[in-house]
């Protein structure tokens, strides 16, 4: 409701239609939270009033629990979109992952990841049966499960309740921390989706692989029953 924000700096300059803060910059919004080392914003002639800014060096931005880590940041008014570079990382609850470039379309409400995307999603308690799709190999303990999703790219609502991955997806359930055991359930296809619930904080309460779809469990040449390989494709 307010066209004010509260800026810290260590240096700031400022002219009529452009400005440059640099030093710990930290601008103070009710919402968003954003910190970073240098921070630039123009705002173009009335005959093409475009406002941009380019927030660089150690990006930062936060919201009720939610980050995105980068660094550098670009905001064009027209195409209502900021993208991040430089190895973003981002944090939304417990779902963590990275990617080449993050765009977050604030008028689409849509976030777009591109290359090398991985993931990192918890099912939540007694949904590991999602990869394990041979009789039998239903989960039985009831402890959660986590997952890796590696892709080209994929397609979020802001919201977050539906997630599109797409190009050479792959999933597999994710194994302890500093052990690598080989024959962990495994799903690749072309498209993966996955939905969440709508509590906090959310889980996957629906996955669907298309297009593709090769599924394996076990080491290949493997017969003995513990690791005996199995492979499904569809």
């Amino acid at each position: 409701a307010s066209s004010l924000v509260d800026l810290f700096a260590q240096r700031c300059t400022i002219r009529t239609n452009w400005f440059i803060a640099e030093g710990g910059v930290r601008p103070l919004d009710r919402t968003n939270q954003l910190t970073c080392d240098r921070l630039e914003a123009r705002e173009g002639p009335p005959s093409a009033p475009e406002t941009t800014a380019s927030a660089t060096g150690h990006v930062i931005v936060s919201r009720a629990g939610s980050s995105i880590v980068a660094e550098r940041a670009d905001y064009a008014e027209t195409a209502g979109a900021l993208v991040f570079t430089g190895d973003p990382r981002w944090r939304i609850e417990q779902n963590t992952g990275g990617a080449e470039r993050l765009t977050v379309r604030t008028r689409a409400g849509e976030v777009l990841a591109e290359n090398n995307v991985h993931v990192t999603v918890p099912l939540g308690p007694g949904t590991g049966s999602f990869l394990n799709f041979f009789p039998g190999d239903a989960a039985t303990n009831g402890g959660p499960t986590v997952i890796e999703v590696a892709a080209h790219s994929f397609l979020a609502a802001t919201n977050g309740r539906l997630v599109t991955f797409s190009g050479d997806v792959r999933t597999r359930k994710a194994p302890p921390a500093g052990c690598e055991p080989a024959g962990e359930p495994r799903l690749q296809s072309d498209e993966l989706e996955l939905r969440f619930s709508t509590n906090s904080p959310p889980r996957v309460e629906r996955l669907e692989a298309r297009q593709n779809v090769l599924y394996e469990q076990g080491t290949p040449g493997e017969t003995n029953r513990a690791a005996i390989y199995r492979r499904m494709t569809m």
